[in-house]
């Protein structure tokens, strides 16, 4: 890991004062890290019109993920030999959860569709060509999904509840949660009830479903606004700063790491990690940023540039509404310092978040989950 030096020092000091205008299509890049959304899912808790199994990926899910991968291939594939990007020149990762293993297939497939050499067959290998996409058990998975089993997290999150933070949140919102609890014949206990129970008008609404009588476009509003807040509580280190270590450490270990070209050297030009909305809740609030106006649509992108030529680390966002609605990026402004650069030195930052990075082996210590992984691997 870099270590900033005194001209990281004086290039940080220079763009505290002027941040440079940057076009990614016209500068080399050497690393190239995605951390997307899965697609547009079905509701968690369905109603009777919903005939798709809950939580899976929708058919303008799928859209939306070819799109993404189109999308990166317009943006980049200038980038790579021939102005063509193949399967060997990316690495994919997906949380194991399968909506996010189809959209990790449907980004492959637009990104890297088959042309000259890497067409394999004369009707489908015209069109798609096998792409590895790596994964692995989902209570393992602490780069890409904040459920996994980490035990001291776990303890933390069960926390969040009682705080005085929510409770008084929810005495302020007390009468018309009982009120939803009524007509609905549900137990919405907590927040995260709410908020289980919310996801689903939100994504129905999404997808054009007609919302029951009683939820009119006020109690829609003030429910949508008790569905945000809930994410801030439990996926942000806003009440228990320590989860931003255990929910993100891994992942950002896995980013800067992955953007050190002398830490490792072999890694793919283009990384491509596909997980879900509370994990990017979780690394933009490790990251810094605020996000308390931020509601992240399916398929929005964390994307990280590197050039080594500059030694500059730029970060985009994508935060796209609708599968079908033109997919564009905002650079962000990284908040290091008070003028919050666009452009920082890779070293400079590897230094400023080494107190959150974890392997998995730190991980499973600070989570307590020694004695789980043993047990695991005796069975």
């Amino acid at each position: 890991m870099k270590i900033p030096n005194i001209l990281s020092l004086f290039f940080l000091i220079d763009f505290c004062s002027c941040s440079l205008s940057y076009k990614s299509n016209k500068q080399h890049l050497d690393r190239i890290i995605v951390i997307v959304r899965h697609g547009d899912r079905a509701p968690l808790m369905p109603f009777t019109f919903d005939r798709d199994k809950m939580n899976e990926l929708w058919p303008l899910g799928r859209t939306r993920m070819y799109r993404t991968g189109q999308f990166l291939r317009r943006r980049y594939s200038h980038q790579f030999s021939g102005r063509y990007i193949s399967p060997r020149d990316i690495y994919i990762r997906s949380s194991a959860v399968p909506r996010c293993l189809e959209s990790s297939q449907l980004i492959a497939a637009g990104l890297t569709p088959p042309i000259g050499n890497w067409k394999w067959k004369s009707d489908l290998g015209e069109l798609w060509q096998p792409v590895p996409i790596f994964t692995i058990q989902r209570w393992r998975e602490g780069l890409l999904n904040p459920s996994s089993t980490c035990i001291y997290a776990s303890r933390l999150f069960d926390r969040i509840p009682n705080s005085s933070i929510v409770k008084n949140f929810m005495l302020l919102h007390q009468e018309l949660i009982q009120n939803i609890s009524c007509i609905v014949h549900e137990n919405l206990h907590n927040h995260r009830d709410i908020r289980d129970f919310v996801d689903n008008l939100v994504s129905s609404k999404h997808h054009g479903h007609r919302l029951p009588k009683w939820c009119t476009a006020n109690i829609y509003k003030q429910l949508k606004e008790i569905f945000d807040i809930s994410f801030r509580f439990d996926f942000t280190g806003n009440i228990e700063p320590e989860l931003r270590r255990l929910r993100t450490g891994v992942l950002m270990n896995e980013i800067f790491n992955g953007l050190d070209m002398e830490t490792n050297p072999n890694a793919s030009r283009l990384s491509i990690y596909v997980t879900h909305d509370s994990q990017l809740f979780h690394l933009q609030d490790a990251l810094g940023f605020n996000i308390n106006q931020l509601s992240l649509k399916f398929g929005s992108m964390l994307i990280f540039e590197y050039s080594k030529q500059e030694d500059s680390v730029h970060l985009y966002f994508s935060n796209v509404p609708g599968p079908f609605d033109r997919i564009t990026v905002d650079e962000l402004k990284i908040p290091l310092c008070e003028q919050n650069l666009t452009r920082i030195p890779l070293g400079y930052l590897q230094s400023k978040y080494k107190n959150l990075f974890l392997d998995l082996d730190e991980w499973d210590h600070q989570c307590g989950n020694r004695n789980l992984v043993r047990q695991q691997q005796d069975s």
